[in-house]
């Protein structure tokens, strides 16, 4: 066995540090927007404030795929800070107790850009299987037995958790994701 490299064991580093931080890491869903967060402290997370809505629902997904309702408890605009309370059980990240020194190299823990922020329900997948047919808002709802309003919501659904904007979008990032086969 070779003497690991400086390039190998910052490679371990990270990844370690990356396991260590992923299960406080938490996708915050608000208005048609999506960002990362991280867990503070119980039930208090820390997200970029750009990224909510002045109003609606905020929804967060957690490590383990599952949602939780999340309310603003306070926000920085001039440092596009926000902290959420929850109700959900997550385990706080664990934060150094020194500030590092200016100049050190920072490790930035996110969802993966190419992964879905949420499973697709059965009928997503029906009204994504026809979106990817070509077929119009009033036909998906006719073939599927339910209203074009209904169609428009599910619609919307799937594109916050593919992160797309527009339904070709959305069947593209389907697509490259493997949640559906063209």
């Amino acid at each position: 066995m070779t003497a690991p490299t400086p390039l190998s064991s910052l490679s371990s580093a990270l990844a370690d540090v990356v396991t260590r931080t992923a299960p406080s890491v938490v996708a915050v869903h608000s208005h048609r927007s999506r960002a990362t967060g991280f867990v503070w402290k119980p039930g208090l997370i820390v997200t970029a404030d750009e990224a909510l809505a002045d109003e609606g629902d905020i929804q967060i997904s957690l490590p383990d795929g599952s949602n939780a309702a999340a309310t603003i408890v306070g926000r920085d605009h001039t440092t596009d800070i926000a902290l959420l309370r929850t109700d959900a059980s997550l385990a706080p990240v664990k934060l150094a107790a020194t500030v590092p020194p200016l100049g050190t190299l920072s490790v930035v823990v996110a969802t993966d850009r190419d992964a879905p922020s949420a499973a697709q329900t059965q009928r997503e997948l029906d009204v994504l299987a026809l979106m990817a047919e070509g077929a119009s808002n009033k036909l998906i709802a006719r073939q599927l037995g339910i209203s074009v309003h209904t169609v428009k919501f599910h619609v919307g659904s799937l594109l916050d958790k593919l992160d797309a904007t527009g339904s070709t979008d959305a069947v593209a990032h389907a697509a490259r994701r493997g949640v559906i086969e063209l």
